[in-house]
């Protein structure tokens, strides 16, 4: 049986608590996207997946690890929560560089593409990625399925923006706070079918 993955970004943020919503999913309460949808798609995963939280230093002192915040009064940090969950996947915590030049981000590629293995299906949390990562992660998951032959079961956006400003949030009721889950799969799937016309045009072939 393939390897389901699990990969998310961890920004530095004080996060408010929010409800993320997806058809007919709405989360609990919760300060974190990741949280959210490990509930919506890793319940009933087993011991072979695997979740991975990736974390610049700055983010795992803040929101990995335990630290009391302004909207953290419990000091619970996303580590902590996760831990405390009935989940049979693999849990893994991975520090990465913070992006801000061309060696660190080939830094940031490197370590998310050695932790997929052969045949691995993918969900991908681009909710929190800052700076270049979004832009290649669609470049990762089609190199991973070229040379890995993964695949994506889905990349999603916890679009909590669409809610308001920090100040209009604040003054709302938490459980007013419901934000959509985008998912951008089709998306990424339409370039793959786009790189593969392309290949036909020029070569007469169709890529995998």
């Amino acid at each position: 049986m393939n390897r389901k993955v699990f990969l998310s970004f961890l920004g530095t943020s004080d996060y408010l608590p929010v409800k993320y919503r997806l058809g007919n999913y709405t989360s609990n309460l919760t300060r974190f996207i990741q949280e959210a949808l490990i509930d919506l798609h890793c319940t009933e995963w087993d011991e072979n997946d695997c979740i991975y939280i990736f974390y610049t230093q700055l983010s795992e002192q803040l929101n990995w690890n335990d630290l009391v915040r302004d909207n953290n009064p419990s000091g619970s940090g996303l580590k902590s929560i996760l831990d405390r969950k009935e989940i049979k996947a693999t849990i893994n915590g991975i520090r990465i560089d913070e992006g801000k030049d061309e060696h660190e981000i080939w830094n940031i590629f490197n370590s998310v593409f050695s932790i997929l293995k052969e045949n691995d299906e993918i969900y991908f949390d681009i909710t929190h990625a800052f700076r270049s990562i979004p832009i290649f992660a669609s470049v990762l998951l089609n190199y991973s399925q070229c040379v890995k032959k993964t695949s994506l079961k889905n990349i999603q956006y916890g679009a909590i923006e669409s809610l308001g400003g920090i100040g209009h949030l604040i003054n709302t009721n938490p459980e007013d706070r419901i934000a959509p889950i985008i998912d951008l799969t089709n998306i990424i799937r339409l370039q793959n079918l786009t790189q593969s016309a392309i290949g036909f045009f020029n070569y007469g072939t169709i890529a995998d």
